[in-house]
């Protein structure tokens, strides 16, 4: 009686055993799977592409004259580079003559001139940005390929004091401008760079 059970043990702790090899011999390629799997996940997150950039920026035009201007052009433009990016055209007032501007273009026409009838929030762009990237855009400005955006983008994503980024227009030198920012009138003020600063507000082209 006392064999048998020794002998039952015996065959219990062989099995035991076998079992917890088996274990650790699974466990490195369930890992190794797992960690292509993520891999995999990861890289189709991280891919980009013109659509899922996108969403994750606004084109606001603002320089712009009334009767003469390229905005329709521009947004038509800005579409085929970025498909679905929100634009934003704001004015002092609703640009005259009035912009045909095709509706599947996620486009918002905003005047900043305060209208008692409409909402106040209206006349208010802040309150119709909600991407987590800004770029601001003159009237006529034709991009080449969304990824010089995303090069810019790139910079904003880490840690260092970095908040704007200014893309420069072909082989033009670059000069270094200090600026004012006003909110409320969404007015910028530019003055000489002070030369003592280690940090410059704007860049500008001097050819």
């Amino acid at each position: 009686m006392l064999m048998r059970r020794w002998r039952w043990l015996i065959g219990a702790a062989l099995i035991l055993n076998i079992l917890i090899m088996m274990y650790l011999v699974q466990q490195p390629l369930s890992s190794s799977t797992y960690s292509h799997q993520t891999q995999g996940h990861n890289l189709q997150q991280d891919g980009h592409s013109p659509e899922t950039f996108a969403n994750s920026v606004t084109v606001i035009l603002r320089d712009f004259e009334n009767f003469d201007n390229a905005i329709v052009d521009t947004i038509k433009e800005l579409q085929s580079v970025l498909p679905g990016v929100k634009v934003l055209v704001i004015g002092d007032t609703q640009p005259y003559p009035p912009l045909h501007v095709d509706k599947t273009w996620n486009t918002d026409i905003v005047s900043l001139q305060v209208n008692l009838l409409h909402n106040y929030s209206s006349s208010r762009p802040d309150h119709l940005i909600k991407t987590k990237f800004v770029l601001l855009l003159p009237d006529g400005v034709r991009l080449k390929h969304w990824r010089n955006l995303q090069t810019a983008a790139n910079h904003l994503g880490g840690k260092g004091r970095t908040k704007a980024v200014a893309v420069g227009v072909g082989q033009q030198p670059l000069q270094c401008l200090s600026l004012d920012v006003d909110l409320k009138r969404w007015q910028v003020t530019f003055t000489t760079h002070n030369a003592s600063s280690d940090y410059c507000d704007n860049l500008f082209t001097t050819g």
